[in-house]
């Protein structure tokens, strides 16, 4: 390099930021980013602003192409301060326009196209066309992500002709792809094959690889479309060898999961799950990368690619292969756990991978070897190679696809095969082994796990509710068409008549008599025969915003007949530990708070509850277990934190918010006012000791209205802060309200439900939550005057008992 051996530094960074912009041309994203980092180290070293802030956003833009989109946003947020700072107009609004990609990658695309139109302001003022064109091209794509897409034709028709006034063949192929999407939403497939015809050959005569890989991907879907499956299949094949050559994951996972869904339209079962798991393996590794990222563009990128879990999982469970059903759903559900407390990433297995049976890993083998192949024919059609071999390349290309093809056929006869002749798929002991745990923890125990689909996840484009149930030695599934909006809007107003205290109790039993028929109906001959008294359900979706105890059979509620208790997860809860056999070994700490402050109300009868739970003759309190009680000033993050060792019980009585809006908008109010954060619950030590923590709050569990939006408001809340209390060996259970608990009720359910604790030893969590609830509603723990009507759900049916149950 001649600016090298003359000592020019500046030109020696310039040169290798051109080097690192032509091989991310190349897709070559990793080689890209070694020339874009010196360029960066060169710049910053020699005091070039301008240089520094354009080796960010090619560092973003290198991350972005790898599917790193933390990394991405912070690398463009970096040369967007400095573009700000240095003047750059150009630089900003370039900066703008990169930022909008990044979001649009994660799904949030109101913000991308905020961030697109401030780019595109920029550009035209300063008369920009080639940022101009690109400002289009990314309001496009955000406004057909939102289905709009005339919308999306009207800026990709500006943006291409543009793109062609300037002589820009990337832009302008970029634009043709982008109109063929288009088009392709609104169903005009031949339209949509030529222009994608034309990006293609545009993106192979300019060498754009990655380019080429998007075309082949969108050929694929048009031909699916058409019912066309071989050419889509062929078409998605070659876009996964490109895709895997220039390091894309988040384009292998986009044709990874195409090829499940075109195998699983031929009935190909076998196959179409062995892609689907290849594509969740690949994203939980795009997930590695972005969990310092804010929770909702975290949970952004979970809605774009959870449907490739659930139909997964429906494909499981329709094949009757429940245990890996229920893993792949509890690997999504603590997923969603995590993004929403910033957490570790789930895993199913050690190196964080769902499993693969021996008949999908001879499928993921041999569509290896054919990727690899085709990777070959791929360099051999490179124009610089001169490959004199095309012909034979492709020839054995053709033979070795026909042989996967035979595998895949055999593949599917063999799973017939065993489905027929040994049930193996229905063997109960298969889903059992954590499940047998749960349910021989106390003999008369049935575990019903929720699985909702809505209409856009299905084949027959029907909601689906799945029921999967284990008890004693048997295991079950049972599944029924639904309205999901109808399911949703039910659980909705069901929450919101139980919510209220002057909630028309009429209206709930209606309510809770369809969900009741929805949920335990189809299980009545397994309850008799197993002659069920206990119920412990995991929980799918806006079902986690209501008590299942409220439901009503026509005569009573459900807790009148059974105990009723949630998990989380079937691996992750504990089954182990118990009580002591007296109190004076469950040693208690209590923390509460009275006092109003802001728009929290007091909480007058919080002293009382707390004196009649504790036990500590120095704090003037006999109550029924020995401990340690601190009210108002007292209750601080550090009498909590400094108390927790050698405690078995943790009883918090406070205001507490639980948000779907963020881990920052979630908290419990402390004594002194401050705020016990998610974070800081993540971060107590000692928890690990705790049998029990029990949130006596006003709000608890539940902030805003699920139904305002259904697929975001997914209760993840709720499964949060029970994970926050119970992970890694914490607490082995969590009681907590779904809603505001009036204060009086509270303190009286609570007493009864540790008096009857504390009575018998052999007395379950569950069992003493029911007798407790039972008498609340009976009118037996209430005085004239305390509680105008005790049998309304309001009182008693909020708080859920989470975790082990026992």
């Amino acid at each position: 390099m001649i600016a090298r051996e003359i000592g020019d530094r500046r030109g020696e960074a310039n040169s290798l930021g051109n080097l690192g912009n032509a091989y991310y041309s190349l897709g070559q994203f990793q080689r890209a980013i070694d020339f874009h980092e010196q360029h960066r180290a060169i710049a910053r070293e020699i005091g070039d602003r301008k240089g520094e802030a354009n080796a960010l956003g090619n560092l973003g833009n290198d991350y972005d192409s790898l599917g790193q989109y933390q990394r991405a946003i912070e690398y463009h947020e970096q040369s967007l301060a400095i573009d700000r700072e240095i003047g750059d107009r150009q630089g900003e609004a370039a900066s703008l326009g990169n930022l909008g990609n990044a979001y649009d990658s994660l799904g949030q695309y109101q913000r991308a196209i905020d961030f697109h139109e401030q780019s595109l302001a920029i550009q035209r003022e300063i008369g920009d066309r080639n940022g101009e064109a690109s400002s289009l091209i990314g309001l496009g794509n955000a406004y057909r992500s939102l289905g709009q897409y005339q919308r999306a034709i009207d800026f990709h028709e500006q943006s291409l002709a543009i793109a062609r006034e300037i002589g820009d063949r990337q832009g302008e192929a970029a634009s043709l792809g982008n109109l063929g999407n288009a088009y392709l939403s609104l169903g005009q497939f031949q339209r949509a094959i030529d222009f994608y015809e034309q990006s293609l050959v545009m993106v192979r005569e300019i060498g754009d690889r990655q380019g080429e890989a998007n075309a082949l991907g969108n050929l694929g879907n048009v031909y699916n479309s058409l019912g066309k499956v071989q050419r889509a299949i062929d078409f998605y094949q070659q876009a996964l060898a490109l895709a895997q050559a220039v390091q894309s994951r988040e384009t292998e996972r986009i044709n990874l999961g195409n090829l499940g869904r075109t195998f699983q339209k031929q009935e190909q079962t076998e196959a179409a799950i062995a892609f689907y798991k290849q594509s969740v393996n690949v994203t939980e590794s795009i997930r590695q990368e972005i969990r310092g990222l804010d929770r909702t563009l975290q949970q952004s990128y979970t809605d774009s690619v959870a449907n490739t879990y659930r139909r997964l999982a429906n494909l499981l469970l329709t094949e009757g292969r429940l245990l890996e059903a229920q893993e792949v759903l509890d690997l999504l559900t603590l997923q969603e756990i995590r993004e929403y407390n910033r957490g570790t990433r789930a895993t199913v297995n050690t190196q964080g991978q769902v499993e693969y049976t021996k008949l999908e890993a001879q499928i993921i083998q041999e569509h290896g070897s054919l990727i690899e192949f085709d990777r070959k024919v791929l360099e051999c059609e490179q124009p610089e190679n001169n490959c004199a071999d095309k012909a034979r390349l492709v020839q054995q290309r053709d033979a070795l696809n026909q042989e996967f093809l035979q595998t895949i056929k055999k593949a599917q006869l063999d799973s017939q095969a065993r489905q027929r002749n040994d049930e193996s798929t229905e063997n109960p002991t298969l889903l059992a082994r954590k499940a047998a745990e749960i349910v021989r923890q106390q003999p008369g125990t049935i575990l019903i796990q929720t699985f909702v689909q809505r209409e856009k996840e299905t084949d027959n484009k029907k909601g689906k509710l799945w029921l999967l149930w284990v008890a004693g030695n048997t295991a079950g599934k049972i599944d029924r068409e639904i309205d999901s909006l109808d399911f949703a809007n039910t659980v909705r107003d069901f929450r919101d008549a139980l919510s209220r205290p002057d909630g028309d109790p009429a209206k709930i039993r209606q309510l809770g008599r369809k969900l009741y028929d929805w949920l335990i109906k189809p299980l009545e001959s397994e309850l008799q025969q197993n002659q069920i008294q206990h119920l412990i359900f995991r929980l799918d979706r806006e079902l986690r915003y209501i008590p299942i105890a409220a439901l009503h059979d026509g005569n009573q509620f459900l807790i009148e007949r059974y105990t009723v208790a949630n998990i989380l997860t079937i691996a992750t809860t504990n089954t182990t530990d118990r009580r002591s056999t007296t109190p004076e070994g469950d040693r208690i700490l209590a923390l509460g708070k009275t006092e109003n402050y802001g728009d929290f109300g007091p909480l007058p009868h919080v002293k009382d509850e707390i004196a009649a739970i504790v036990r500590n003759p120095a704090q003037g309190n006999s109550g029924l277990y020995p401990g340690d009680g601190y009210l108002d000033r007292q209750f601080t993050l550090d009498a909590l934190q400094q108390n927790l060792y050698g405690r078995r019980l943790l009883h918090i009585a406070t205001h507490g918010k639980f948000s779907p809006a963020g881990i920052t908008e979630s908290y419990l109010l402390l004594g002194d006012n401050g705020r016990l954060a998610m974070s800081d619950i993540h971060s107590l030590t000692h928890l690990d000791g705790l049998h029990l923590a029990v949130l006596s709050a006003c709000q608890t569990g539940l902030s805003g209205d699920p139904a305002g939006d259904l697929d975001r408001s997914d209760g993840r809340e709720i499964n949060s802060l029970t994970h926050a209390f119970t992970a890694e060996g914490g607490a082995k259970a969590i009681l907590a309200s779904l809603w505001n608990v009036n204060d009086r009720s509270t303190s009286l359910l609570m007493r009864e439900f540790y008096r009857r604790l504390a009575a018998d030893p052999k007395l379950t969590k569950a069992e003493a939550l029911r007798q407790s609830q039972i008498a609340f509603l009976k009118g037996e723990l209430t005085r004239s005057g305390d509680v105008d009507n005790p049998a309304h759900p309001f009182y008693w049916s909020p708080f859920v008992l989470t975790g082990n149950s026992w």
